[in-house]
């Protein structure tokens, strides 16, 4: 969660890392402060912890603030305790794929992390690395 972007532009951005990896790290950044429980998407008061720790989060990780749009958290709070079956059996396929790619010692595993954003249908590996100073 430590790397810094340099302020990129977005579209530039958006072609490296999906908006989904802040949001889904504010939404972490949330639980942490309320002692693991998620936000309420018709509780105003969740919203704006919600969004403040997207500003301080995309400050730190120096990134445009309109990185990462409020329709976006919105979007993920109110569907952050929802299991989809559809969703569990991509996500389930791409980790017995990468447990059997592990151990037949064929290919390397994936990388960080594996964002599914369920809006679009599309799937992304990150690989983000810690900036060192």
């Amino acid at each position: 969660m430590e790397t810094c972007w340099g302020f990129p532009k977005p579209r530039a951005l958006k072609r490296k890392v999906s908006p989904l990896f802040f949001a889904i790290q504010v939404l972490w950044l949330f639980q942490q402060e309320n002692n693991g429980r998620l936000p309420q998407s018709d509780n105003e008061e969740d919203m704006a912890a919600m969004f403040r720790l997207r500003d301080e989060r995309l400050r730190t990780a120096q990134v445009d603030p309109t990185f990462v749009e409020d329709d976006l958290l919105r979007t993920l709070v109110s569907t952050a305790s929802a299991e989809i079956a559809p969703v569990c059996a991509i996500l389930g396929g791409f980790l017995a794929q990468d447990i059997l790619k592990t151990l037949s010692g064929k290919d390397a595993p994936l990388l960080n992390y594996f964002l599914y954003n369920g809006l679009e249908g599309t799937g992304l590996v990150h690989h983000i690395q810690k900036t060192i100073v």
